[in-house]
């Protein structure tokens, strides 16, 4: 892990080392403040296998790669940059969006680009190399920087959430986790800005169904106390299909209503574990049984005693 921390200097030398740490940091860049009110900036840097990832947050500017950076450094990356507060107006490739908190996009450092900043940000900036990102990106990644990515798409929130749990991660990650968190998020990122998911290659349809399947999984743990809980309440939830839910599930050694069974009797023994107060019916109330003899049945198949044995022994 780096750290750079201009507030650390006399206000005067920020600026001219600020630029500095851009290219240092990420790629050569020029930066025009907006603003000679500069309250500082800090990066800091980690490496996940061949990915930089960045927590940046800095003052109004807009930064540029222009010809002549290129020229000076003639980097092959592509950066996806998840805006965490404030906006930014990013152009590239004859498009212009406006990036708020939220949203990611791409830019590519082989072609000219410019990310304006309107008012002090905070980014969190992912590295790839173009050989990993680029087989994800169809025939003419061209066509998809400097374009929106939000959570109005489902695999655009797969991605965000992978984005903001891989820096996360990061501190911890050992090499072998490192390279799960870089390759798994790069797919997630060319799934969700593709044009057509469906013609990745096998092994990342593989991982993004992964993911899917892990945010389902959780999204599941945290309303187990819904009776009314069904795929096609997931289904709607997450933006998709049930058809397609039923097919991430397919491949997986559970189906949905035995992943919804599992959580509800999971959740069920640890209340009954946890707290001597808790009623068997209360136990069944709380984890979305609505008929208390099936939850005895099933409690009693999937623990091999009853919701009361498993309750007393807690007593013991």
């Amino acid at each position: 892990m780096k750290t750079w921390d201009t507030q650390q200097l006399a206000p005067r030398h920020r600026f001219g080392y600020w630029r500095d740490v851009l290219c240092e940091a990420f790629t050569a860049l020029d930066s025009r403040p907006n603003d000679r009110t500069d309250a500082g900036s800090v990066v800091t840097l980690h490496e996940l296998a061949e990915v930089n990832a960045a927590d940046l947050a800095s003052f109004s500017q807009l930064v540029v790669r222009g010809r002549d950076e290129i020229r000076r450094r003639a980097d092959e990356y592509f950066f996806a940059n998840l805006q965490l507060e404030g906006a930014c107006r990013v152009e590239q490739d004859g498009r212009r969006m406006l990036a708020e908190p939220g949203s990611f996009y791409l830019v590519d450092t082989t072609r000219p680009y410019a990310l304006g900043f309107e008012q002090t940000f905070r980014t969190l900036s992912f590295r790839f190399p173009h050989h990993q990102l680029m087989p994800l990106l169809g025939h003419d990644p061209r066509r998809l920087t400097a374009t929106r990515v939000d959570t109005s798409s489902a695999l655009g929130g797969f991605a965000i959430q992978n984005m903001t749990g891989a820096m996360r991660c990061a501190p911890q990650a050992t090499p072998a986790t490192a390279r799960v968190l870089a390759d798994t998020l790069a797919r997630l990122i060319g799934a969700s800005v593709a044009p057509d998911p469906a013609q990745l290659p096998d092994a990342a349809r593989a991982q993004v169904r992964d993911a899917f399947h892990a945010s389902i999984v959780r999204h599941v743990l945290d309303r187990c106390a819904d009776p009314a809980l069904s795929v096609a309440r997931v289904a709607a939830h997450f933006r998709v299909s049930v058809r397609y839910v039923h097919e991430v599930f397919a491949a997986q050694p559970a189906s949905f209503a035995q992943t919804v069974l599992e959580q509800r009797l999971r959740h069920a023994a640890h209340l009954l574990s946890r707290d001597a107060a808790v009623s068997v019916g209360d136990a069944a109330d709380r984890t979305g049984f609505g008929d208390a003899s099936y939850f005895a049945r099933a409690f009693r198949r999937r623990f091999g005693c009853t919701p009361r044995d498993w309750r007393n022994r807690g007593k013991a």
